[in-house]
């Protein structure tokens, strides 16, 4: 039987993680389709989330986190600092601060070891990332400069490009970030727990889409070239890859915010720096990021681990 406090505060996280979380991945694809109707990109995206969690649902028997809290039980008795987390993360949603739902929600269920192992991850992550992106987009960023006309043609097969790179990653994102909002539910999903959770997050996702991404889109769209369609499907592709290898490594979460700023980073520093343009305003918003992950991780860690 589920805890009535634990099941708000799966609304609570379910809220903050599609506000706050999902813009990684669908963010740049909202920026570079402003001119698609919104509801067809939820119809399109929410059916995917529908088939991933209902696949991985199946497949895990009732596991809804694809493994991803093995090491983190479902807790004996209800906590109030349970619901601080959410609550934390809606308020730095609605401010427009990119930070780790992953580190703020699981790390207030999760033991000391376990944190410290996922903490070690996400900044492995960021930096992983950041400096893959910095090498690519150097190469990239030199080709803009010789070949302006290429990058600005864009046939349409690159549009179908965009679309399977950017579904591509938001399969790879939803199997490690379900777990942000599967953790206050049982770890075994029963089909009412089940059919709860896809048509909360669909619904979400819908409110997400007709608002264009809201706050946290600021985040992506101060980088350059976010509606350049070539770029933007480079990006996902990369970030696809890099959720799916971490995935793959070990079962225990990661920050996907980390990851994703990291790879911002490389690629903005790598771009000014190539291009010669804003290298100092582009320095300043990649520091000013990079502390709003570490004031978060901060939060997080402290609400975790020393909050009676």
């Amino acid at each position: 039987m589920i805890d009535l406090y634990l099941l708000f505060g799966f609304f609570l996280s379910a809220y903050a993680v599609v506000a706050n979380d999902s813009i990684q991945t669908l963010g740049t694809f909202i920026s570079s389709n402003k001119q698609r109707k919104w509801w067809h990109l939820w119809l399109w995206f929410g059916g995917i989330m529908v088939l991933t969690a209902t696949v991985g649902w199946y497949l895990n028997g009732g596991d809804l986190s694809w493994g991803r809290l093995s090491s983190i039980p479902y807790p004996e008795e209800f906590r109030y600092k349970f619901l601080l987390a959410p609550v934390c993360l809606l308020v730095l949603t609605r401010l427009g601060v990119p930070v780790s739902t992953t580190l703020f929600t699981l790390t207030t269920f999760a033991s000391t070891p376990t944190i410290m192992k996922m903490v070690k991850k996400s900044v492995t992550g960021y930096v992983v990332a950041s400096i893959v992106a910095f090498l690519l987009w150097t190469l990239v960023a030199n080709h803009v400069k010789k070949n302006k006309a290429w990058w600005n043609n864009v046939p349409p097969m690159w549009g179908k490009l965009q679309i399977v790179s950017t579904s591509f990653l938001w399969i790879t994102w939803l199997m490690h970030d379900t777990a942000n909002e599967c953790v206050f539910l049982p770890r075994d999903i029963t089909v009412p727990l089940l059919l709860l959770y896809l048509g909360t997050t669909f619904t979400l996702l819908g409110v997400i889409f007709y608002i264009r991404g809201g706050k946290i889109q600021q985040v992506v769209q101060r980088k350059s070239e976010v509606i350049n369609l070539k770029q933007v499907t480079i990006i996902d592709f990369v970030y696809g890859i890099l959720l799916f290898i971490f995935k793959v490594v070990n079962p225990i979460p990661m920050s996907t915010t980390w990851l994703f700023v990291g790879m911002l980073a490389g690629r903005e520093i790598a771009m000014t720096q190539t291009l010669k343009k804003r290298q100092r305003e582009s320095f300043v918003g990649v520091g000013w990021d990079f502390a709003r992950l570490v004031i978060g991780l901060v939060i997080s860690i402290g609400v975790a681990i020393y909050l009676p």
